[in-house]
């Protein structure tokens, strides 16, 4: 590992004796205080500022700044150090490389580019300059350290956790190499051949291509040249893909992926597709803390209440579209809701006593003719209302078993609200046999950017994204599943640039919710973004209308 220089990132003021540096295997029990600023007695200790401001630890925590990887970044345009064990216990010193990385490639305020350019040689702490530089803010080259530091009166206790936590900071993670880091995908058994296909046919490509350009440059002699890219040549490395393809019902998917972990690690997951919840797997990932990144799934796993996950997905899937229904049909005065029994959360329906619920495909298909005859019965303006929202499908899109029913719903003259999963099915219906019209009005809560031929503006992005897909020979066969792999390969490919030879798996997220914004954006959703232990990328969803007798979607409006 590249040693970075070194400026300490807290101050520990302790009446004490001097305190003793030492290493702990189970360094995860002492993170607390690093995470929350709170003692293991859930008390918090006395902090002061360089300009005489007073708080308190649970306030202004480690992890509030520097993160939980421990490597900082920019906070409010300040820039913040790294202060893993790594970096405050051995001898910091000039890399252009990183100064690179931190001037360029993070936002700073101009009042630290000087400071930044600063030389960073500096004599490695040990327990007595630590606790000398932690009781005085003065660090190991003499230096004041910045005013926004905060100055924590720790006791020994306390403090002797705390340098445990910042040790196991440190630690290497698995799926990388000197020369290689490895990445998996997981698909299903029971996923399609050409969904298969059309997933994998991008990574491969786009993984050809990394591992083209670091070849080219390992091959530059001495890995010497004029150029500032000579400096990065040493933290490349050859990307390297495994399949991890599930069987069996989903409780029987963990044991799978544990089995594939041991025998050979990963760094991260990339995409994926199963044909139920992701939630199994999102387990796995969490109690590994493997990566698992933007899945092809409309059942996100659970989400924890701090956020402290290590799955991220494009967009809130059925539970954030079943909300988001429930607000509409709540406002509408729906007639009748179809949910299927298996969902597993409570259902807020927060509307008439005379509403129905059928739990089952079979139940709702044996109303449609009451259906029929009760919209018959009704004028125009008084429309029967239906909500639909299965919540047993397993993939992006509904299968083929809806279409007989929808085939008769839409043709009635009634008020339909639907999901995203079941756009395909209607486009299906209008260009085979709606001739483009319906007499139905149709409702939908989608997070996509366009639906049907419609497009909330325009997306450049896109057509760049398809280009490549067309220079590489890749038939568009599943265009949002092809165009979300491709988006989750660049945004990997820009974070693991960021991290240089830092491979921290927190570190990759933490540079991945920075840069996701910032990644090409192939069109499949209108804004994707992430913050600070933010996993649901994509934030909001649009309620499009399809008025009876139109040929063309209308966006109405935005729920976030």
């Amino acid at each position: 590992m590249f040693l970075r220089y070194l400026a300490v990132s807290f101050i520990v003021i302790c009446g004490m004796q001097t305190p003793t540096l030492f290493s702990s295997n189970d360094a995860a029990d002492y993170c607390r205080f690093y995470m929350t600023g709170l003692r293991f007695d859930g008390t918090s200790v006395p902090v002061s500022f360089g300009n005489g401001m007073l708080s308190t630890s649970d306030r202004f925590s480690c992890h509030s700044c520097h993160r939980r990887s421990g490597y900082g970044g920019s906070e409010a345009g300040n820039y913040v150090p790294p202060i893993t064990g790594a970096h405050l216990f051995q001898q910091g010193f000039d890399d252009r490389t990183w100064l690179f990385n931190d001037l360029f490639k993070r936002e700073q305020r101009a009042s630290d580019w000087s400071s930044l350019r600063t030389s960073r040689n500096r004599p490695a702490y040990n327990a007595s300059s630590l606790f000398t530089a932690l009781t005085l803010g003065v660090a190991s080259n003499g230096k004041t350290l910045s005013p926004l530091m905060p100055r924590y009166t720790l006791d020994q206790t306390t403090y002797e956790e705390l340098v445990t936590c910042l040790d196991s900071l440190s630690a290497k993670h698995h799926g990388v190499s000197d020369q290689q880091v490895h990445f998996s995908t997981i698909v299903h058994e029971g996923v399609s051949p050409a969904e298969k296909r059309a997933m994998l046919d991008v990574m491969h490509g786009f993984i050809h291509q990394i591992n083209r350009e670091v070849s080219r440059w390992q091959q530059q002699p001495d890995n010497r040249s004029a150029y500032y890219r000579a400096g990065f040549v040493d933290t490349y490395r050859h990307w390297k893909l495994q399949v991890w393809e599930l069987t069996g019902q989903p409780n029987s998917w963990q044991q799978q992926l544990e089995r594939f972990y041991a025998a050979e690690p990963v760094f991260a997951v990339i995409g994926g597709i199963v044909p139920s919840t992701f939630d199994q797997v999102g387990k796995f990932c969490n109690e590994n803390e493997l990566p698992c990144l933007f899945p092809n799934t409309w059942l996100p796993g659970v989400i924890p209440e701090d956020r402290l996950t290590h799955t991220v997905y494009f967009s809130g899937g059925a539970r954030r579209e079943f909300d988001a229904m429930m607000t509409i049909a709540s406002a509408s005065s729906v007639d009748l809701l179809f949910v299927s029994s298996d969902y597993s959360g409570k259902l807020p329906i927060p509307i008439g006593s005379d509403l129905r619920r059928f739990a089952h495909v079979e139940q709702l298909e044996e109303h449609i003719d009451h259906i029929e005859f009760v919209s018959a019965d009704r004028t125009r303006g008084e429309r029967f209302k239906i909500a639909i929202f299965p919540t047993s499908l397993g993939g992006t899109t509904a299968p083929a078993m809806w279409r007989p029913i929808l085939k008769r719903l839409l043709f009635l003259p009634i008020e339909l609200t639907l999901p995203s999963p079941f756009e395909w099915i209607i486009e299906d219906i209008r260009k085979n046999e709606g001739g483009g019209t319906l007499a139905a009005n149709i409702y939908m809560i989608s997070p996509y950017a366009s639906v049907g031929d419609q497009t909330l503006r325009y997306m450049p992005d896109k057509f760049r994204s398809r280009a490549w897909l067309s220079s590489r020979g890749i038939p568009v066969t599943h265009e949002r599943l092809q165009l979300n792999t491709f988006y989750a390969m660049g945004l990997v490919h820009d974070a693991i640039r960021h991290l240089l030879d830092e491979f921290s798996r927190q570190y990759f997220l933490e540079v991945l919710e920075r840069e996701a914004e910032d990644a090409l954006n192939p069109g499949v959703y209108p804004d994707i973004s992430l913050g600070p232990d933010q996993r649901i990328a994509v934030k909001a969803l649009t309620v499009w209308k399809l008025p009876a007798g139109h040929e063309h979607w209308q966006p109405l409006t935005s729920v976030r």
